[in-house]
């Protein structure tokens, strides 16, 4: 469960179990029955999907859901890829075909009370994780604030802390010398209105004067604060001109107490964002199931999901989308990437498709309008005429069609049939080639990996081999293109060097590119003489005359 999203949580919630018959490829599935049913009843009977000689287009889903599951019976179920596997296939192609009628009306509202007790026992938890870190917090501040109290009365001398610990309590006193802040703001309002309310006797002194007291103790805690933070600060600085002082730690046992306090709220502060996870899950699954019901007492099927008509977004979806992806799903998501070319195209194509649904339903509305009989009767004419002036004496090869009896949708389905077809053909093509550009782009991608070895090896001789494993990946690739093209091929020379150094240009740094230069002329001087004639002296020599001529040329 915790392998895939929420996407399809409420077939999980209701489902008690499926089969998979690959022979006759049928898919079936059996709900829990509602409490309020008897576990015979024929609402949560098995339901089936498929089935044996059930005629439908081509579905690659389908087609999927049972080569995956005769595999995954050949295999060891006690092997985390077997596992692996099983979860992509209820994720990705069964749950997504299995539908809610109107028959689970009454599990799902059972699952909806289930799923309000869960979401408020989270709430309940929630609360409780928020009030163990706000006291947490609480001790903290206290901590900070009787630290600074004895850094202003030089109860404690700062040399004996650490600079670290030094740095987390001035960011600790920055935060509370905020909340000091407001709270002072606060009592100061209500200083101001028992002044008011004093004058319009609607208080006593005493009120007052509680009121100032309250409001001068937060003003002297937050000049203790403003005070230990700036001696903190001015002594960090300090110490911070004087790099040759070292630091000495005194007080060990108070900087471990801090950091038990630090470490104790950051697991506080993880659990209550796992609980906020939970709960927004919880609040996702409630809301599916809503959808569900509302869909389904309007009699539609449902699978519990707001879906968007443009893609794969989900309102009721609030993880990211699995990694796993069917094929419809992956061709959804090139279709619909802003900026994508074959994105833009199919967008343009639909828009082309709607404007030819609109005319088609404009022409439908034109044909229920009146039409002038002189009209009518001006084409009958025209096709009498046509057949007695005509050669022909059979009066089976004419058919007088009045232009109001043919049906327009007929031949606007009949176009739109072919056009989609062709748009079909021209997105493959199209996808073809950018793939066929992808794989000539990348196509020097690892001799030129292999050649930038040459700036990170450290010894002569690896510098030397790496330049000769460069020149003959080189040479293999350009034998690959030639061998495409019908080509012979010949060795390697300088003009085809010069193609790749202008590539490492485009994927290198010029201070890159000026190293190798630099590379070059080191393994000339630094070359045993006994290499000179063997394969690493030529992919020198080679890789040299290329960057001179380059050199020339630029």
């Amino acid at each position: 469960m915790t392998m895939y999203t929420d996407t399809w949580v409420i077939q999980v919630l209701l489902l008690e179990t499926v089969r998979i018959n690959c022979h006759q490829q049928v898919l079936r599935w059996v709900t829990y029955a509602p409490s309020n049913c008897s576990p015979e009843s024929a609402v949560n009977g098995p339901k089936e999907i498929y089935g044996p000689g059930s005629s439908y287009d081509y579905d690659d889903d389908q087609d999927n859901l049972f080569d995956i599951a005769g595999q995954l019976l050949k295999r060891d179920s006690s092997t985390r890829e077997y596992k692996q596997d099983l979860f992509r296939l209820l994720h990705c192609y069964v749950l997504p075909v299995i539908r809610l009628t109107p028959d689970d009306l009454p599990l799902i509202d059972n699952m909806l009370e289930m799923q309000m007790c869960l979401l408020n026992g989270a709430d309940n938890e929630l609360q409780r994780q928020f009030q163990v870190t706000d006291g947490t917090k609480r001790i903290m501040r206290e901590h900070r604030s009787d630290f600074a109290r004895k850094v202003v009365n030089q109860e404690i001398c700062l040399k004996d802390y650490s600079k670290d610990f030094l740095e987390e309590v001035k960011k600790g006193l920055d935060d509370d010398i905020t909340i000091v802040r407001e709270k002072l703001n606060d009592v100061q309002k209500k200083v101001n209105q028992a002044k008011e309310d004093l004058k319009n006797l609607k208080v006593d002194g005493n009120f007052l004067e509680r009121v100032r007291e309250t409001r001068d103790g937060i003003k002297t805690h937050l000049e203790v604060l403003l005070r230990g933070m700036a001696e903190i600060k001015n002594f960090l600085e300090l110490r911070k001109k004087k790099r040759s002082s070292k630091w000495m730690r005194r007080a060990p046992q108070i900087e471990s107490t801090f950091h038990s306090a630090q470490e104790q709220l950051g697991e506080q502060r993880e659990k209550q964002k796992s609980l906020l996870d939970k709960k927004l899950l919880l609040v996702s699954v409630k809301e599916a199931l809503r959808l569900a019901i509302s869909d389904l007492h309007e009699d539609k099927d449902t699978a519990g999901l707001e879906t968007s008509v443009m893609g794969g977004a989900r309102a009721t979806d609030v993880l990211e989308s699995s990694t796993w992806s069917t094929l419809g799903e992956r061709v959804s998501k090139i279709v619909h990437t802003s900026g994508d070319p074959i994105a833009e195209e199919h967008k343009a194509f639909c828009s082309w498709v709607v404007k030819l649904c609109q005319a088609g339903s404009a022409e439908e509305e034109l044909r229920h309008l009146n039409v002038s009989f002189q009209r009518s009767t001006d084409l009958s004419l025209s096709m009498h005429e046509a057949r007695l002036n005509s050669s022909s004496s059979s009066d089976d090869e004419f058919v007088i069609i009045h232009d109001m009896d043919v049906d327009p949708n007929e031949n606007c389905v009949r176009r739109l049939k072919t056009e989609i077809h062709k748009h079909f053909r021209k997105m493959v093509q199209a996808r073809k080639e950018r793939n066929a550009r992808c794989r000539r782009s990348t196509h020097f991608y690892t001799a030129i990996d292999t050649f930038s070895e040459v700036l990170r090896e450290a010894t002569p001789l690896r510098k030397l081999q790496a330049l000769s494993k460069s020149l003959r990946d080189i040479n293999e690739r350009v034998g690959q293109l030639r061998t495409v093209q019908g080509e012979d091929s010949h060795p390697l020379g300088c003009d085809d060097l010069v193609t790749i150094l202008m590539l490492v240009l485009l994927e290198s740094h010029i201070p890159t590119v000026l190293s190798l230069y630099t590379q070059l002329r080191l393994l000339e001087d630094l070359m045993a003489p006994f290499l000179e004639t063997g394969c690493h002296g030529y992919a020198l020599v080679q890789f040299q005359m290329a960057l001179q001529y380059l050199q020339s040329k630029v």
